[in-house]
């Protein structure tokens, strides 16, 4: 009786590999896709903060040099980074208090990736300067009090 399960054992690692591995193939194929899937995403997001970022600390230019800027530093902050995008396209939207840049990219496969950034435009020696006042103001007033 031992010697009939020896023999009716014999290949079952084979046929035990042979459903798991193609299991365990796919699984690490989708988990690579969706690694690169979320690189894409969040390196879109990074851009288009940092475009929007550099945008707003450009104090003495006017909506339209700050766009001009921005296209610029688009060339060079894009690079050849991004792993498997199409075509990448940016919308800007500029104002007297901020920045907005939303980027949107295709990938290959048909994913669409979209990604916004925004940014204050602030002038940080003005702002600087009033909390200084504030501090002497507030100052001056507990002395009044004191006295």
């Amino acid at each position: 009786m031992s010697d009939f399960f020896k023999k009716g054992m014999r290949g079952y690692m084979t046929v035990e590999a042979a459903m798991i591995m193609p299991s365990v193939i796919l699984l690490m194929a989708l988990l690579l896709y969706i690694s690169f899937f979320l690189y894409n995403r969040c390196i879109l997001s990074q851009d288009a903060y940092l475009l929007a970022f550099r945008g707003s600390i450009q104090r003495e230019a006017d909506g339209n040099a700050v766009q001009g800027y921005i296209e610029e530093s688009a060339k060079d902050q894009f690079g050849n980074k991004y792993i498997g995008m199409k075509l990448l396209e940016k919308s800007l939207e500029v104002s007297n208090k901020k920045v907005t840049v939303k980027l949107e990219g295709g990938t290959v496969n048909g994913w669409v990736l979209t990604a916004a950034g925004q940014a204050e435009r602030n002038d940080p020696v003005e702002y600087i300067r009033k909390i200084r006042l504030m501090k002497k103001a507030w100052k001056r007033m507990q002395d009044m009090e004191e006295d």
